[in-house]
């Protein structure tokens, strides 16, 4: 709880003898003091709050992660841009992608991981990977498409753009294991402490986590922290 320091000097001042600090001493002088003269401010800890107090850095930390990760995508939309500028848009229409919103599937990031340039794109020939990982939705059509797409692209190719990008997805990736990891905790702690807003429909795991870490009125001693 956060007090006046001057508050407890008076108070040490008027109960004891003593004019020195004493750490051993100066715990029991700040109890009593709370106890005596402050009853209705002073609450014993709820056991839920390290809890809370966990829960708090963790989503945070999280959301510091997945800001991270989300820059290194507009990272890679970058290299690409210069590399193989018509990638990106083509996985916005192909058939994995039903709303039509340029984006990195799963199926895009393996192939970049996989070949890397336009030029391996051209001659990639592991279709039936692409199609268990994309689960069906990346079709022989569309992979004749990219594959054409990839040997008449206006990108340039480079050594120095190649080590960008694969720079880029391995720290992605990094990145994505970090949250899995800490997303796999957040949910320990968001099911113990169970808040009533988990019960919610469409509100998942880390959406009831942060709100639940940032509601003061979930833990509403204001001069807690």
């Amino acid at each position: 709880m956060e007090f006046n320091p001057s508050d407890i000097h008076e108070y040490i001042k008027a109960h004891g003898s003593r004019r020195t600090q004493n750490d051993r001493l100066d715990p029991i002088y700040i109890a009593q003091y709370f106890q005596t003269l402050r009853p209705n401010e002073y609450r014993p800890v709820p056991k839920n709050f390290y809890r809370n107090d966990c829960l708090k850095r963790l989503t945070r930390y999280h959301a510091s992660l997945v800001q991270h990760r989300s820059k290194l995508l507009v990272f890679l939309t970058n290299n690409l841009d210069k590399t193989f500028p018509e990638f990106k848009p083509f996985f916005g229409k192909c058939h994995e992608n039903p709303k039509n919103r340029p984006k990195f599937t799963e199926t895009s990031l393996y192939i970049l991981e996989r070949y890397g340039t336009a030029e391996k794109i051209a001659n990639m020939r592991d279709y039936d990977t692409l199609r268990k990982l994309s689960r069906g939705h990346f079709t022989a059509s569309d992979f004749s498409k990219l594959k054409l797409l990839a040997r008449d692209t206006i990108g340039e190719s480079n050594e120095y753009l190649h080590i960008e990008l694969v720079s880029t997805l391995k720290t992605y990736r990094f990145y994505d294991v970090q949250i899995e990891e800490l997303e796999r905790k957040i949910s320990e702690l968001i099911t113990a402490l169970d808040p009533p807003c988990l019960s919610i429909t469409g509100v998942g795991e880390i959406s009831a986590a942060v709100i639940t870490a940032e509601n003061r009125r979930f833990f509403p001693f204001s001069k807690l922290r």
